[in-house]
């Protein structure tokens, strides 16, 4: 079953980088995050904002209210039932020192490491093209692993969910 998942998984994630996907439930993942922030009048996100959605999701992973998000609570918030691969990749990446606790600082930093790799133009806004383009880019580069601007049939056979690291 996990296989399939992943695997359907992958073709959609193909065929949206590919363009051929137009529009999925309102827009491509990049719009859809991009329209989780409150934003200026330009149409831009600020880093506040970023940091505001962050705090939000990790409140909603710590059940317990301590400041800590273990991989228990993960497991067992709404995130980690509904969407366990998404889950696990943020677990993750948000664990900086692999000790099986995401602690709301660490979340803090990867968020703003996150933010920054994702402003582009280092304006200290993100824009829904920089979103787009950031989202678009993470997913593919996990599938091209030889780094040739191009996903062979063995990468995407071989490719580990999106949402893995």
């Amino acid at each position: 079953m996990k296989y399939i998942i992943t695997m359907i998984t992958l073709v959609l994630v193909v065929i949206s980088i590919s363009g051929c996907a137009g529009k999925f439930r309102g827009g491509d993942m990049g719009s859809r995050i991009y329209n989780k922030y409150d934003k200026t009048s330009e149409g831009l996100i600020t880093q506040e904002s970023y940091e505001k959605v962050a705090v939000s999701r990790f409140e909603r992973i710590d059940l317990n209210s301590d400041g800590n998000a273990t991989k228990q609570e993960s497991k067992k918030s709404r995130f980690g039932k509904f969407m366990p691969g998404i889950m696990s990749y943020w677990f993750k990446k948000n664990d900086i020192n692999s000790d099986d606790i995401v602690e709301k600082p660490e979340m803090l930093t990867t968020s703003d490491i996150e933010f920054k790799a994702i402003d582009t133009n280092n304006d200290n806004l993100v824009s829904k093209d920089e979103m787009k383009t950031y989202h678009k880019n993470e997913i593919f580069d996990r599938i091209d692993l030889n780094n040739d601007e191009v996903i062979s049939r063995k990468e995407f056979i071989n490719a580990k969910s999106p949402f893995e690291k």
